[in-house]
């Protein structure tokens, strides 16, 4: 009997795997949006909860080209962000250069380094960031 409700269950479950179902229950909040001084962009500050009862929430930056519709899983700072980063600031410094600043959110070194990752430069915009010190 375990063995048949194993049998019908898995695929269920599998199929839960990898969706996209964070699309649809992702809470999310902008904070501050900036179109590019030609129009062609859009760099956007947001907060994101959801994952139900584990829960997350995260503050991060995105840019995409206006009119597309903002994804919270397509962020420029770090892979692994939940908790990392405050304070976020950005500035069109003309249309092909975009300035994020910044704040760690936390001390320790190994969260840090799992963060590091930052986006260059995307559909032809270079992004320059800028790691403020905590206050």
């Amino acid at each position: 009997m375990k063995a048949l409700f194993t049998i019908l269950t898995l695929p269920l479950v599998l199929a839960g795997c990898g969706s996209d179902e964070w699309k649809r229950t992702d809470n999310v909040k902008i904070i501050n949006e900036l179109n590019s001084p030609d129009g062609k962009h859009v760099a956007t500050v947001f907060f994101c909860s959801g994952g139900g009862a584990a829960g997350y929430t995260y503050y991060n930056v995105s840019l995409r080209k206006t009119g597309d519709d903002l994804n919270q899983r397509d962020f420029l700072l770090g892979k692994y962000n939940w908790h990392s980063f405050k304070d976020i600031k950005i500035t069109w410094i003309d249309s092909a250069n975009l300035q994020v600043s910044y704040q760690w959110n936390g001390t320790n070194p190994e969260h840090r380094s799992k963060n590091n990752d930052r986006v260059a430069s995307k559909d032809g915009v270079n992004i320059q960031y800028i790691l403020n010190d905590v206050e």
